[in-house]
């Protein structure tokens, strides 16, 4: 790990990129889908990535 990801603990970084994995999979499969379904898989993805970070932000006790 490289800058601010060493500070990330190792949970939440295996855990970002399985989120990245399947983020990445969807993107594979987009083309052969319908535009609503893509988004409608793209977006919980994108939002436990987002709640990820933001856990990690918040200091130690709080």
């Amino acid at each position: 790990p490289r800058g601010a990801e060493r500070t990330l603990p190792a949970a939440i970084r295996h855990r970002r990129d399985e989120i990245e994995l399947g983020i990445a999979r969807l993107r594979d499969r987009k083309s052969s889908m319908p535009e609503a379904a893509y988004y409608a898989e793209l977006e919980p993805l994108l939002q436990e990535l987002a709640r990820l970070y933001a856990s990690a932000e918040k200091p130690a006790g709080r």
